[in-house]
């Protein structure tokens, strides 16, 4: 969503929603990010965006009301297993994506299911490698990708909230999972 337009009140904060992996799963993204970068050529725009499961999106003139209302949410769900496996393509209209594929997806939907109400969701999880890559540069990419086999699994024990400073996503809260 291009909100690079729109003007809010100093009161509204922009909020993304996001499962944060550990730091080698992440480590581990980064170097796949680095592969992309140089099969592609350039440093494509989600080249050095930190590892995450995004869950949803908003803008909102009340955060804390907002996250307190999401933080009871989750007072019903337990910490769960986040099963990341091997390399998928996104299409985004024109271009592609290239993303590490969450294998228990319904685990991952479970919680945006219980965000949809009150921010944008996103329908099918995964872990961003190269994003919206016009499609010259994704055939490039994608043969590499396509070819590789990899597996790991983290344990979700809480939602991370991050705000938009400028064009950067900074961390803002942590929603704990019941449990």
């Amino acid at each position: 969503m291009d909100t690079s337009h729109t003007s809010f009140s100093e009161k509204s904060k922009e909020l993304l929603f996001v499962l944060t992996p550990p730091t080698p799963l992440q480590e581990t993204v980064s170097h796949f990010k680095k592969d992309a970068e140089n099969l592609v050529g350039y440093p494509y725009k989600s080249r050095y965006a930190k590892a995450h499961i995004t869950l949803g999106y908003c803008i909102t003139d009340q955060p804390l009301k907002l996250i307190w209302s999401i933080a009871d949410k989750m007072q019903t769900h337990a910490p769960f297993h986040v099963h990341i496996k091997d390399c998928r393509p996104l299409l985004e209209g024109e271009n592609r994506s290239i993303c590490l594929d969450v294998a228990n997806k319904s685990t991952v939907t479970d919680i945006t299911d219980n965000l949809s109400e009150l921010t944008e969701t996103v329908d099918t999880p995964h872990l961003t490698i190269a994003r919206n890559l016009p499609y010259e540069d994704f055939a490039k990419a994608w043969p590499y990708f396509q070819n590789i086999h990899y597996s790991n699994n983290f344990i979700c024990d809480r939602i991370t909230v991050l705000e938009r400073a400028g064009n950067r996503w900074i961390p803002y809260e942590q929603i704990p999972l019941a449990g």
